[in-house]
């Protein structure tokens, strides 16, 4: 951004989105993801969060894994065999140890460090 650029792609991003930042800079718009623009999320995010996965148990983990796939509350207390009300309890610690807003954050920390 300082050197003049317009927007910025990931080389791993889809190809719709190098179309959609490609007409937003022909529109007169610029096009930054946010990782981008919060200079924050380089190594030093990434070993951070990854210090807080180690306060996490494997059944923590085994919950995570299972919402980062899409699961409910119900069909991982079914398949693990758990009140839905535990399930509950694992995902109250996870956010409280991950520090993590929404269930939504939680699944975006486990795809980041590839748990899923």
């Amino acid at each position: 951004m300082q050197s003049g650029a317009s927007g910025y792609v990931c080389k791993q991003e889809d190809l719709s989105e190098l179309v959609s930042a490609i007409k937003a800079v022909l529109s007169g718009y610029n096009y930054f993801p946010s990782e981008a623009l919060n200079p924050v999320r380089g190594d030093e995010a990434r070993c951070a969060e990854l210090e807080l996965f180690k306060s996490v148990n494997d059944r923590e983990l085994m919950v995570l894994q299972l919402f980062a796939q899409g699961r409910t509350n119900k069909e991982i207390a079914k398949g693990m065999f758990l009140s839905n009300k535990t399930v509950s309890t694992y995902k109250k610690r996870l956010m409280q140890k991950l520090k993590a807003q929404s269930l939504v954050e939680l699944i975006e920390m486990a795809k980041r460090n590839a748990l899923v």
